[in-house]
């Protein structure tokens, strides 16, 4: 249903999958989540193609390590150069994030998180550890101890009317869930 409701409304799916991360791998092993097996990313694959087969959707792989290609999934970028430049209307001199890994097809952007803590509780979530820099537990605090970012358009606004800013792609809330409950209040990220 919801590949149905986006039919008009998107173009690109990527698919990622769960990458065990050496901060998360002890918490997903107590759960007994083991790495995601390539017969299983495949199965997976195969149903997103068959969901999105009536649909205009392209599915594509986020720093997948499991070429699907042969499903006719090919690899693909969350923060695409193509895409950034054919929505802005010119070139942007942006390159590969030599901060990802080497697998991540990203070009270079600039992250806006609105929130530092997050509802959904994902025990997997690369963001855990960035909530000890306010001195709280990456575990139970980072879900129910909330913070968000009130003055991040104001700072956005005053970053880009500094004297000598460069254009680049602005990622809006990768670090954690820009939609998350808190945004109904918040309306941050609006």
């Amino acid at each position: 249903r919801i590949a149905h409701a986006l039919r008009d409304h998107t173009t690109t799916c990527m698919l990622g999958f769960i990458d065990h991360y050496r901060h998360v791998r002890g918490v997903l092993g107590a759960l007994g989540i083991g790495p995601l097996q390539r017969d299983e990313i495949q199965r997976m694959a195969v149903s997103f193609r068959r969901t999105v087969a009536s649909t205009p959707i392209a599915l594509k792989t986020c720093t997948a390590k499991v070429d699907l290609r042969h499903l006719g999934i090919p690899a693909g970028m969350c923060i695409d150069r193509g895409l950034v430049e054919r929505i802005a209307g010119y070139p942007i001199a942006a390159k590969k994030d030599a901060n990802q890994r080497h697998i991540c097809n990203c070009v270079e952007s600039i992250d806006i998180g609105t929130y530092e803590s997050c509802l959904n509780g994902c025990v997997y979530c690369y963001a855990r550890p960035s909530h000890a820099y306010w001195d709280l537990s990456p575990g139970l605090d980072f879900e129910t101890k909330l913070i968000a970012k009130t003055n991040a358009a104001a700072v956005l606004e005053q970053q880009l009317s500094k004297p000598g800013y460069v254009c680049a792609p602005i990622n809006l809330g990768s670090n954690t869930d820009p939609y998350q409950p808190i945004e109904r209040e918040q309306k941050l990220t609006r």
